[in-house]
């Protein structure tokens, strides 16, 4: 079994990083989709798309794993 202390007592630490994560994945996603629509259109800017899209996704997957490691998606009632 996995130890869930560390996570329970810095639980706030996790929050920041995952909102950290999440706010840069989402900067990622924005400027991957700016330079799939530029106007001049070349291999260097197609691979850089693709590379900030996959980094967008690798952080929002990652910011998904903490949550659920912290607990947040628990069913409340």
């Amino acid at each position: 079994m996995s130890d869930t202390t560390f996570t329970k007592r810095n639980s706030t630490r996790w929050i920041f990083v995952t909102r950290l994560l999440m706010v840069l994945g989402l900067l990622c996603f924005l400027y991957s989709g700016s330079l799939y629509y530029a106007v001049f259109f070349d291999d260097t800017k197609i691979m850089a798309s693709r590379d900030l899209a996959f980094a967008g996704i690798s952080c929002w997957i990652a910011a998904l794993l903490i949550t659920a490691r912290i607990g947040l998606f628990r069913w409340r009632r």
